[in-house]
């Protein structure tokens, strides 16, 4: 199964130019000319004359090809992800960071309130390499790091070393047994 956008899709006509058609076992349906945008195309079939086919839309299909023909089949809408960090997903690594920084800075004043606000910059200066080295500097992957900021957390609440062997110690424990650190 392949998974592309549509870009373009309309009506086969025939050498009268009426919109092609075919009776089935499932009763009629309409050809149309579909285009995506990784190129493939080809002749794809609905059961309405009018699709609901949207453009700029993901679909999931399977190309036939038969000689110097190409049959689109089994066309349809691409399922999201389903998990609970698909809307943070879209974030760019830029924003990550920030959210990242943002959150170590509330984690150390939660723990440590009696840093000052210096020590508390000094301190996030030197934890934020570490997230985002682990975090392969800058993936978009918002588990890796909302796993990374809450073992940060764990480490924080034990008055734990802030290392990044410690940070990928408690994310591998939680991977080996497909925990999320939800304190």
């Amino acid at each position: 199964m392949e998974t592309s956008k549509l870009v373009a899709f309309k009506p086969s006509k025939d050498k009268q130019g009426n919109h092609k058609f075919f009776d089935s076992s499932i009763g009629r349906l309409w050809k149309f000319n579909v285009e995506f945008d990784n190129g493939d195309m080809g002749e794809a079939s609905s059961s309405k004359e009018t699709p609901s086919w949207k453009i700029g839309k993901e679909y999931t299909y399977e190309v036939q090809i038969i000689g110097n023909y190409s049959n689109i089949r089994v066309m349809r809408l691409a399922k999201k992800k389903k998990n609970s960090f698909s809307k943070s997903e879209r974030l760019e690594s830029e924003d990550w960071k920030t959210y990242c920084a943002q959150r170590i800075l509330k984690l150390l004043i939660e723990f440590n309130p009696s840093l000052s606000l210096d020590e508390i910059w000094q301190k996030t200066d030197e934890i934020m390499p570490i997230i985002v080295e682990i975090t392969k500097n800058g993936s978009t992957d918002c588990q890796v790091w909302s796993l990374s900021l809450n073992s940060l957390e764990c480490l924080l609440r034990k008055n734990a070393e802030i290392s990044k062997e410690n940070i990928l110690q408690l994310n591998d424990f939680c991977k080996k047994y497909q925990l999320g650190l939800m304190i």
